[in-house]
């Protein structure tokens, strides 16, 4: 085994100890069924911050998005952005006034306030949350231990029920204090790891124009050699030329369902719609 397998292995034992130290800790201040489920309804503004950010943004963005678009170029990442600042300022405010109006939070509440009789609707909406609920939970997890399995080697087997087995452990120990403390533990890794992996890129790779010149030529559209070699797509910097019309649909009414899902899971949370 190298030796950057093995600091990755040994920082990895040390952040899910880190996460199962939380959930001990946060175990101490469990008395009832109140502050196991709800926190003692008492959790502070910048926890619940924290604990957003880490519902609405994670990994995905750091290395999901960045490896979409590495491998289909630049075009469907910068239409995707658009589109969600197109949701935020056309939708987001409008739609939250409505929805605190009738006090409702989620689809579910929407739909019971529209049909409030229907057991059908009842049925059809829990049948699917709860299938949805195993999808992402499933996604994350298998996600979460390909990349574990990628980067140190361990078998995707062994990294699944290390995942699970930590995160079902500070969850059971300290309930939603312990999910929130390390939702903010989590973010905050990832805020500090990328103001110092950040500066860390530019020194080694040297400025991004530099960096992709080397495959892209200095016009950006000339595929070089290396370029070639890379499979980098013709294209690659161009954000007209690539066929993004379904995928940006897609990502269109993916990001509208992210928006409600994550202010679902906030109420949750917080009982604060």
């Amino acid at each position: 085994m190298s030796i950057e397998n093995c600091i990755v292995l040994a920082t990895m034992g040390v952040y899910l100890l880190f996460m199962l130290w939380i959930g001990r800790r946060t175990s101490h201040s469990v008395s009832d069924l109140d502050s196991y489920i709800l926190a003692g309804r008492n959790l502070s503004w910048p926890m619940l911050a924290m604990t957003y950010l880490a519902t609405v943004a994670s990994t995905v963005q750091l290395l999901g998005q960045p490896g979409l678009a590495y491998d289909n170029g630049f075009s469907l990442y910068f239409w995707e952005k658009i589109v969600v600042i197109t949701v935020i300022v056309l939708l987001v405010v409008p739609l939250a006034r409505r929805l605190r109006k009738l006090e409702v939070s989620t689809i579910a509440d929407i739909a019971l306030a529209r049909f409030p009789d229907s057991k059908r609707i009842h049925y059809i909406l829990t049948i699917t949350q709860v299938i949805w609920g195993i999808f992402v939970a499933a996604l994350s997890v298998f996600g979460g231990s390909l990349l574990v399995t990628t980067v140190t080697g361990i078998p995707l087997p062994i990294s699944l029920v290390i995942i699970v087995g930590v995160t079902l452990g500070y969850t059971i120990l300290g309930g939603l204090s312990a999910v929130v403390v390390t939702d903010a533990a989590q973010w905050g890794i990832i805020i500090l790891g990328s103001a110092i992996f950040l500066p860390l890129l530019y020194i080694v790779a040297e400025p991004f124009t530099t960096f992709f010149s080397q495959y892209v030529g200095t016009d950006g559209f000339s595929l070089t050699q290396l370029g070639s070699a890379s499979n980098i797509k013709p294209g690659f910097t161009d954000i007209y030329t690539l066929p993004v019309a379904p995928l940006t649909a897609i990502a269109f009414f993916n990001n509208i369902w992210e928006f409600t899902s994550s202010r679902s899971q906030l109420c949750a949370k917080t009982l604060i719609c």
